[in-house]
């Protein structure tokens, strides 16, 4: 007989790992996600005025205030970055692990060249 406590625990762990590697494959599979998580591991620590100027550099058009914010929000909620608060300025700082910054490497050598 099953113990409903340990397997609703179970369950849950599983769950939840299952959605933390959604997420990170949903990054993953977006450029836009894939460029800024890449410019803000690039400068290690950015504001929204710099990371926007970044990206619109790299991309070479305007960027929508919206569209950042809403792939921002994404990314911060797969905690691939923080937010965090320098003085009375916010700040996003990289908390990628090794396994994507492997992957994004390149892409940091390229932006030398852009940003």
């Amino acid at each position: 007989m099953y113990n409903i406590m340990s397997t609703s625990t179970t369950v849950s762990k599983i769950l939840s790992k299952a959605r933390s590697i959604v997420l990170k494959h949903e990054i993953l599979s977006s450029e836009v996600r894939v460029l800024i998580l890449t410019i803000i591991d690039f400068k290690g620590e950015i504001s929204w005025n710099e990371l926007k100027r970044s990206l619109e550099k790299t991309l070479g058009y305007t960027v929508n205030p919206n569209m950042l914010a809403f792939h921002l929000r994404r990314i911060i909620n797969a905690k691939l970055v923080e937010r965090i608060k320098v003085g009375r300025e916010v700040k996003y700082r990289s908390r990628i692990e090794d396994e994507i910054r492997k992957e994004i490497e390149p892409l940091k050598t390229l932006l030398k060249e852009v940003i």
